[in-house]
């Protein structure tokens, strides 16, 4: 079973395969995410992306690269500051924007998937297995959602 912990800086978890793209630790695999997720398509049985794309500058590269790699019905788990709080805007490494309606232009069943998916080069296609926004102190809002891969 492959299991990939996207940016784990200093969240090393034993039962994943660990990637950053510093090496954090010994047992982690250095990666630059903006070139892709270097494996093959359909080869990755679960993803956590933790505190990791907001820290990516294209959406829709990474989410079109989770798509890629994830096996049919497998899952991502992702966790970022929104722009619900200034959590979003206040690390100088953020690079992109992210809110629960971001997420819509990657959802199957979204109007705005079928509206613009096609025109935006969006290759992924997604449902939502969960979703829960998370409420940190100093006004630091986050989103936990997980996503299962369809067939497009």
């Amino acid at each position: 079973m492959i299991r990939l912990n996207l940016g784990c800086c200093d969240n090393i978890l034993p039962e994943f395969i660990n990637i950053d793209s510093r090496k954090v630790a010994e047992n982690v695999i250095v990666m630059d995410l903006e070139n892709g997720i270097a494996y093959p398509d359909s080869s990755v049985d679960y993803i956590l992306a933790a505190d990791v794309l907001e820290h990516l500058t294209d959406r829709l590269k990474i989410m079109n690269e989770i798509w890629r790699v994830l096996k049919m019905g497998a899952q991502v788990h992702i966790v970022l500051p929104t722009t619900d709080g200034r959590g979003a805007f206040q690390d100088p490494d953020h690079k992109s924007f992210w809110n629960r309606n971001t997420f819509w232009y990657f959802e199957k069943n979204n109007d705005h998937y079928r509206r613009f998916a096609k025109s935006y080069g969006v290759k992924a296609a997604f449902t939502v297995d969960f979703e829960e926004e998370q409420h940190h102190p100093d006004n630091i809002e986050k989103l936990s959602i997980i996503l299962k891969k369809v067939d497009l």
